[in-house]
């Protein structure tokens, strides 16, 4: 085996991670690929491998980096009469030391101390079945890109990243200190109400966006993600930067005092003091703060979990999967009968997920009631799947889970059924490339290469379809004006679809093969038909690649 080159940190501790940081290798080409097999592992409270026996598959642990100023001083701007915040400063984190306390240390010692647990390194004691997976941080970090490449991304998007409770409360610290001397906030352009941007292709501009502060997306390429556009900032003073502040100010209070994080919709119930407006409704109240919270986390540039702040679980999900925080079973979702199992609102902190069988696909569903029909069903256990719904569009809870499924166990295919009309296809969209709502939290959430049932008109009688009302037509317009959409050739195929409803206003429910019992074959046949879609694509793409390869021979 290669000697490791490692950093050293003031005690003489080593804490690389692979073999060479350049040969580090891609999450998702699998655990057994050959660019993982052989490759040495070491952290803080992770035994070095000595050799003991030959090693099989070794999984990549990220670790938290303390004191790291590729995202530490991401929010280190000055507010100063320009159309932007100064560049952020120098990439310096491959010179930072570990954390001396890493989150979810008691894990990692779990390793170091016992070689004879289902999470041991070595090869008799390790299954593709359980496989720990520590993701600590939404962060570009995470995703293995690299430095040069993260500074661009910062520089052109804005992309809230996780970082630990401390380095939040800094933020939070200063952002409040900024306001009691300048009385304003200055905040990235949000948008004009009521209008929405048709997004630009990677790589563009668009100034009259930037001058009437209307947001403008773009899909990114590298991130596989919508990302949204650095386009200046505005003033942010009155009662609403007044709000803003109570909020920091609570947020502050959480991060200092709380023992845990506390959910989103109750913020003005525990600080009602705080936040309590003469004649304001305690539903216009919580509105107001909800929207505060998502203006800060972009201000800052941080997801509202690393402020201390969950939204309520709303997700469910049924199949042969543990989770696991540290050692300890936070749900078993084979169990909960025909309601299946509320994914657990510390989505984020899962550290380990066991697949208790074998696992075919993982089927998304947009409707509970479909999800309800197929648990009754026992769909999940017939067809040796994993049933999620988000009841609309999806939680972060549900996104997180999701996208840690995929990275665990990256040979597994995602399928996702939605209503043929807008709002289905949407919500497809939004698990595909993200929310346009909160474009600047749309890092490690997505599925990039989730694959759409096609459900249409052709598929139930003439008889069941529906006419689309106004706001739908208005809707499929406006969704086809997406200029991201010719990014990728299943945006090409949603604008097809939309198309096709707006011409022929229609559309129609997937309850209706409910209706028919008729649904779980035909979820059968059309996961038979997306494979050989996905196969014939492969195919087509391994052909163009040939001949590109054969003309640039020449």
């Amino acid at each position: 085996m290669e000697e490791s080159e490692r950093h050293t940190n003031d005690t003489g501790g080593e804490h690389s991670i692979f073999t060479r940081t350049d040969e580090l290798p891609e999450l998702e080409a699998g655990y057994d690929s050959p660019e993982v097999k052989d490759k040495e592992i070491t952290s803080r409270g992770v035994k070095r491998l000595r050799g003991k026996r030959e090693i099989g598959p070794v999984f990549p642990i990220l670790i938290h980096f303390s004191d790291d100023s590729d995202n530490a001083d991401v929010f280190a701007e000055d507010y100063e009469e320009s159309d932007d915040y100064a560049e952020e400063s120098d990439d310096e984190e491959d010179h930072k030391k570990a954390s001396e306390e890493p989150l979810y240390s008691s894990l990692n010692e779990q390793f170091h101390n016992n070689s004879d647990t289902d999470n041991s390194l070595y090869e008799d004691d390790i299954s593709p079945e359980s496989r720990p997976l520590v993701v600590q941080l939404r962060t570009l970090k995470s995703l293995r890109i690299a430095a040069d490449q993260r500074r661009e991304l910062r520089s052109k998007y804005i992309i809230a990243e996780g970082v630990d409770r401390q380095e939040a409360l800094r933020r939070v610290k200063r952002a409040r200190n900024m306001y009691s001397s300048l009385h304003y906030f200055r905040l990235y352009s949000e948008g004009t109400k009521g209008k929405k941007s048709k997004g630009l292709k990677s790589g563009e501009t668009d100034s009259e966006n930037t001058k009437s502060g209307e947001t403008a997306f773009a899909f990114d390429p590298l991130l596989e993600q919508l990302c949204v556009l650095r386009l200046g900032r505005y003033k942010c003073a009155g009662p609403k930067a007044d709000r803003l502040n109570l909020v920091l100010g609570i947020m502050e209070k959480i991060l200092e005092v709380e023992d845990e994080d506390i959910r989103e919709n109750i913020i003005h119930y525990m600080y009602n003091t705080e936040l309590r407006q003469a004649g304001l409704k305690d539903s216009r109240l919580k509105e107001r703060v909800v929207k505060a919270v998502v203006t800060i986390t972009k201000m800052l540039k941080v997801p509202r979990e690393s402020l201390g702040i969950r939204a309520s679980p709303k997700g469910l999900i049924k199949g042969p999967l543990k989770l696991f925080i540290e050692d300890e079973l936070i749900s078993d979702c084979s169990l909960g009968g025909r309601t299946g199992n509320l994914i657990p609102a510390q989505a984020d902190l899962i550290t380990r997920i066991e697949k208790t069988k074998d696992v075919k696909f993982v089927l998304i569903l947009e409707k509970d009631t479909v999800f309800y029909h197929l648990a009754a069903k026992h769909f999940s256990e017939t067809e040796n799947c994993i049933l999620v719904t988000g009841k609309g569009q999806p939680d972060i809870a549900t996104w997180i889970l999701l996208r840690k499924i995929k990275l665990q166990f990256p040979d597994i295919c995602f399928y996702v059924l939605v209503d043929w009309n807008p709002s289905g296809l949407e919500i497809f969209s939004t698990y595909w490339v993200g929310s346009e709502e909160r474009a600047h939290d749309n890092l490690f959430l997505t599925l990039p290469d989730l694959q759409l049932l096609d459900f249409t008109v052709a598929d139930v009688d003439r008889n069941d379809c529906m006419a689309l009302d106004p706001k739908e037509v208005a809707k499929a317009k406006m969704m086809q004006e997406k200029v991201y959409l010719d990014d990728t050739t299943m945006g090409l195929h949603l604008r097809e679809s939309l198309f096709e409803m707006e011409t022929n206003l229609v559309k129609v429910d997937i309850d209706v093969l409910i209706k028919d019992r008729k649904l779980p074959q035909f979820i059968r046949e059309k996961i038979e038909l997306a494979k050989e879609t996905r196969l014939q694509a492969d195919r087509e793409w391994a052909t163009r690649t040939k001949k590109k390869l054969r003309l640039a021979d020449r």
